[in-house]
């Protein structure tokens, strides 16, 4: 359901298809400014022959240049309206399938006990309701049948929209113009895209790359990869734990981002022994004696501590049972969706901090959220704040501003927004 829906977000992809080619996808938008600069180009091109310049000459020099770039401008400006208008059929169809999709959801529903049901068609309930069904009479098997074809009717809708997308991406013919490479235009882009305003001035992280270029050692590049490769496959994982816990999805990912991009381990020995081994470098243990961030959230209950009641009395073990945990927290740290669980429950902690102390709400901040992830200290910087209340919770270190600044392609690295 993140994003708008079970199939997708029709409604960013309609704003993403006014952008292109105008609110009635002929007029307007990028399409329109285009043509807009194909007519300056074309007159600034007739004013540079002067009037008393004829001939072949003067002819071959006006229309080489109307040629090339004028024309050039015309196809970009017919790519733009033809991606609005693909972009618009594709958010049309998505709406349908999505709503098709909410009806077999609340037949689910109807069905008995609440239950739930997945883009797949697949329905879910918790243990009782489970049992429950086995009772006859006390569930609607023939509408649990009804909302399952008609999931899969909606599943097939969307799923034909993208591949018709997908067809007709690949028709369409975006020009180049000038001579810049990729590379130099995402570079340009990092370097140059409209700051946050709670940002001031540009961040210069140690590896001065964009995220999106290859990184000169080895291993540091196969964790950039692996770390965006992370977010892209648990997307769904990342926007559950970031609504659970009431903080941004793009925090998370941030914070498992730039430990993978700017902050990757030298060596697969030093990531063996690290106290951060897997994603977002969640620490396992700290010093002697000094609760972790992990810890704490586990102490607070918001994860569930690595020695349940059910071995309560391995505490018996006195200092071993602190071991035991922290080498059950250290498998956790490497799991996949126990890692998310923990970042998610860590900066939440930092929320409430900040409310208790500072009577401020930073749950939305993404930027303070993720300098209290990297940094720490959140109590004396609640404290700080509490102090002088004038002051806004700051932005600092290097993740926070990292993932400011690269905000819109972390977002891009979540499919499921």
């Amino acid at each position: 359901m993140a994003g708008g829906g079970f199939f997708g977000n029709p409604d960013g992809i309609e704003r993403l298809a006014h952008a292109l080619a105008g609110p009635d996808g002929r007029s307007g938008g990028v399409a329109q400014a285009i043509r807009e600069v194909r007519v300056h180009v074309s007159q600034t091109v007739d004013s540079l022959v002067p009037a008393d310049w004829t001939g072949k000459a003067a002819d071959a020099f006006a229309q080489t240049l109307k040629d090339r770039d004028v024309r050039d401008l015309a196809n970009l400006s017919d790519a733009a309206v033809g991606l609005g208008v693909l972009l618009f059929s594709l958010a049309a169809e998505l709406s349908v399938a999505n709503r098709q999709a909410e009806r077999a959801r609340q037949t689910a529903h109807d069905a008995g006990f609440g239950f739930d049901i997945d883009s797949s068609g697949d329905t879910s309930g918790d243990w009782l309701h489970r049992i429950e069904q086995q009772i006859p009479g006390l569930v609607n098997a023939d509408l649990l049948k009804t909302a399952h074809a008609e999931m899969l009717a909606a599943r097939r809708r969307a799923e034909q929209a993208w591949d018709a997308a997908r067809h007709l991406l690949g028709n369409v013919r975006v020009p180049r113009i000038g001579s810049d490479t990729v590379h130099q235009a995402e570079r340009w882009g990092f370097d140059h895209a409209a700051l946050p305003a709670n940002i001031q001035g540009r961040h210069t992280t140690e590896s001065k790359l964009p995220p999106t270029t290859r990184r000169p050692k080895q291993y540091a590049d196969q964790q950039r990869q692996d770390g965006i490769s992370f977010v892209h496959t648990h997307c769904a994982s990342i926007v559950q734990a970031a609504k659970h816990y009431g903080v941004p999805a793009e925090a998370i990912a941030g914070a498992i981002l730039w430990e993978a991009v700017e902050d990757p381990h030298s060596s697969r020995r030093e990531a063996a022994v690290a106290l951060g081994p897997g994603p977002g470098k969640v620490h396992w243990v700290e010093g002697p004696g000094t609760p972790n961030a992990a810890e704490q959230a586990e102490n607070d209950g918001k994860i569930p501590p690595p020695l349940p009641g059910v071995i309560a009395g391995l505490a018996d073990l006195g200092p071993g049972a602190g071991a035991l945990s922290a080498l059950i927290r250290r498998f956790r740290v490497l799991d996949p969706d126990s890692a998310i669980q923990y970042i998610g429950a860590i900066l939440s902690d930092d929320v409430e901090i900040y409310k208790k102390i500072a009577h401020v709400d930073i749950s939305q901040n993404i930027g303070v959220l993720l300098t209290l992830y990297e940094e720490g200290y959140a109590e004396d910087k609640a404290r700080e704040r509490a102090a002088n209340p004038s002051q806004p919770p700051q932005i600092g270190a290097d993740m926070g501003p990292w993932v400011m600044e690269h905000l819109p392609w972390v977002r891009a690295q979540l499919p499921c927004l």
